[in-house]
């Protein structure tokens, strides 16, 4: 099943979009009664701006999670494609609380790879379901300024103490 990337447009957004448009405006009006060149500064930093924008949405649309009988895969942000199967995942779980709250991660031990998904996936809750019918999802609170990363390195080495 795929799983496509929900475009959430927040505050930070329409705000790098209204500098985009302020540095069109200011260079037009520079251009006029300034100088030429600062002008064209300004008219080029809006651009760039703009394309840049552009190209993180593009980005951020094209981001999913497919699933199929073997695993499943995501194309992050990078473009880069991740895969892992179901018979190698080590650790799965759903962060609750904090700053994170909602975002799933899972762990690959013998492929050594790792992903952190946000809740911002179209069905996102079937995906969990899914993950949760191959390993078990568990629910994780992490400590005031712990990342995923530290709590994957602190309990896999618990496990690795305890083979």
């Amino acid at each position: 099943m795929d799983y496509k990337r929900i475009i959430k447009i927040n505050i930070n957004f329409i705000s790098v979009f209204i500098l985009a448009f302020v540095f069109f405006v200011v260079g037009i009006l520079s251009w006029i009664h300034i100088s030429v060149w600062f002008g064209i500064f300004c008219i080029g930093a809006g651009i760039l701006t703009s394309w840049i924008i552009v190209k993180i949405l593009r980005r951020m649309k094209s981001e999913k999670i497919v699933t199929y009988t073997e695993g499943f895969s995501i194309v992050n942000l990078l473009q880069k494609k991740l895969v892992f199967n179901w018979d190698t995942i080590t650790q799965a779980g759903i962060i609750q609380g904090g700053e994170y709250d909602g975002f799933v991660f899972v762990y690959s031990e013998p492929e050594d790879l790792f992903i952190q998904l946000p809740p911002l996936f179209y069905n996102f809750e079937d995906f969990i379901q899914e993950l949760n019918s191959h390993i078990k999802v568990e629910p994780t609170i992490l400590s005031e300024g712990e990342t995923v990363e530290n709590y994957l390195k602190r309990t896999v080495k618990k496990s690795e103490k305890t083979n």
